[in-house]
This record gives structure tokens, C-alpha cells and sequence, in this order.
């Protein structure tokens, strides 16, 4: 029970840590990267590389998504242009988890106290700079949490079905789904996943069936935003679904032909954690190329769907 309550612990000092880095990250970045954006995104490229970066900073394709959704009601940008900037937010959701997987542990007290000395600031900027570094600290102090509560849990015939029951791909797939839609976060929900298998070996081909869950589960944020949207931006809640479910049919049959999980298990064949976070990223970089030649495709699916 009491390895329980430190894991709950972790996780929910966890989803704090990600909501405090991307309020601090919005505050700081935002204004910057928000500048120009209807000229930037209407060249195709452009805006995947602006959904990258907009995406990395503010740890959040959720709130990306939000931001769209207001941009396309007002006209500010089209669905198309919407389209390419989730292609690239896909991409940019993945940094945080290649983060967590460096041993940056005896960074921890002095982001605290950085953090700290700069709340004494008057000037705004600085105290975003202050929760930033703490955000950054809690992050690690919950995945360490996390870890060692699972530390001794191998043996524990519950935790043992519930892995073994990833063996099955739809077991996998809907597990990622639900933990994801509950945390609100891809990013978060794949941490939890990185804190199991630091204390558990498990092959990657399982595991790569609850990530294919994931990046779908996270999708599910927008849905809250469906109450009084429009036509067009109803639109661009149902891309991501459109994006992510045949992303990951299109890329399913290139995992086995270019045999992706062995290429990623050779270059970190004794780090579970670090595989996870590669799979994630080559799988959305791959979807990316994959689905971008079809844009004009998506958009018209999407607004015949609605249509019916």
C-alpha cells in the first residue's frame, strides 16, 4: 500500500511539475514565437518546423491544439495551415522524454534553489524563469519517486498480469489510450511508462503498442473544446484522431519491413527508457513524411465526416 501511495504521489507530483513548466514556458516563449505566425505557417514546411518548436517549448500539444482551435475560429489561419502545425507538434511533444532519461539528479538542488532566489525578483520574466527551473527539478524529483516505488514490485502477482497482459497489441493500444486521455498528456502518461521500465524488462514490441496509444489518447484534450466550436474548427479536432490513428496504420507495415525496434534496440540495447523515447520520436517523425504528401487529403476527410 505504501509503495502504491508514493507512485500515486509521483505521478501527481509529476503532472504538477508539467503543468507549472508549461505555464512558465508560455509566459516566457509565447510572445515571441507567436509573432508572425499566419505569415510563418503558410508555407508548408515552415509551419511543420514552427509546430516543432512551438510544441517543444510550451511541453503541450494539448495546449497547441487549444491555440488552434481559437486561430482557425477567428480566421486567422486555415485548417490546412492548422494541419501542418500538428504534423510538427507531433514531432515537438517528443523532446520532454529524451529530458527525463538523462541522470541529471545532482542538478536537482541547485534548479531549487536558483528557482527559489529568482521568485525574490520584481520583474515578471524572472519570475517565470524561477518556476521554470522548479518545474524542471519537480520533474526528476517525481520520476525518482516513481522508480523507487515500483522498486520491489516484480514479484507482486498483480503488477506481473497487468505487463503480461501488454503481450496482446489491443490490450496495449487501449491501456496507452486510457492512461493518456486521464493524464492529459502524452508526454506525462509515457513517463509513467519510462518509471516501470527502469525497474522492469520488458521487450519494446510490446511496449511500442501502449505508445501507439498514447500519442492517440492525448488526442482526446480537444474533445473538451467541441461545446459551441464551429464547423471548421470541429475540423481541426478531429484531425489529430485523423493524423495519429492512420499515422499509425501507414507506419505499422515500414516497422516491420525496415525493422525499426531492432535498428533502435542495437543502438541502446541495455536502456528500455531511452528505446521508448526513440521509438516515439522516429514513429512521429516517420507518420510526418508519411501522411504530409495526403494534407489536402486529411482536411477534405475531416470535413467530409463531419458532413454525414
Amino acid at each position: 500500500m505504501l509503495r502504491i501511495i508514493l507512485f500515486m504521489t509521483g505521478v501527481f507530483l509529476l503532472l504538477i511539475a508539467f503543468k507549472l513548466l508549461t505555464k512558465a514556458l508560455e509566459k516566457i516563449i509565447s510572445p515571441y514565437l507567436l509573432g508572425g505566425l499566419k505569415k510563418l505557417t503558410s508555407i508548408k514546411y515552415i509551419a511543420i518546423v514552427y509546430g516543432i518548436v512551438l510544441t517543444m517549448f510550451l511541453q503541450s500539444s494539448s495546449i497547441v491544439l487549444i491555440c488552434l482551435l481559437g486561430l482557425v475560429k477567428t480566421r486567422y489561419i486555415n485548417v490546412l495551415q492548422a494541419l501542418w502545425i500538428l504534423l510538427g507538434a507531433n514531432i515537438g511533444t517528443t523532446i520532454t522524454n529524451h529530458l527525463l532519461i538523462l541522470d541529471l539528479s545532482l542538478c536537482i538542488p541547485a534548479l531549487m534553489l536558483i528557482g527559489f532566489f529568482l521568485f525574490f525578483i520584481k520583474e515578471t520574466s524572472y519570475f517565470y524563469i524561477g518556476v521554470l527551473c522548479q518545474s524542471i527539478a519537480i520533474l526528476f524529483i517525481a520520476m525518482d519517486i516513481m522508480s523507487y516505488s515500483l522498486v520491489g514490485m516484480q514479484n507482486n502477482i498483480l503488477f506481473i498480469e497487468l505487463f503480461s497482459s501488454l503481450e496482446n497489441p489491443l490490450v496495449g493500444l487501449i491501456f496507452g489510450i486510457i492512461t493518456t486521455a486521464i493524464l492529459q498528456s502524452s508526454s506525462a502518461s509515457l513517463a509513467v511508462l519510462q518509471s516501470f521500465v527502469l525497474t522492469n524488462t520488458l521487450p519494446l514490441s510490446w511496449l511500442i503498442w501502449v505508445v501507439f496509444g498514447q500519442n492517440i489518447g492525448t488526442c482526446f484534450t480537444g474533445v473538451l473544446a467541441i461545446v459551441g466550436a464551429n464547423k471548421k474548427t470541429r475540423q481541426v479536432i478531429l484531425l489529430p484522431f485523423l493524423i495519429n490513428i492512420l499515422g499509425m496504420l501507414c507506419f505499422i507495415p515500414c516497422l516491420w519491413i525496415f525493422d525499426i525496434l531492432l535498428f533502435i534496440e542495437i543502438s541502446n540495447p541495455n536502456n528500455l527508457s531511452v528505446q521508448l523515447a526513440n521509438f516515439n520520436t522516429i514513429y512521429n517523425i516517420i507518420t510526418v513524411f508519411l501522411l504530409l504528401p495526403f494534407d489536402k487529403i486529411l482536411v477534405y476527410l475531416s470535413e467530409q465526416m463531419l458532413a454525414n
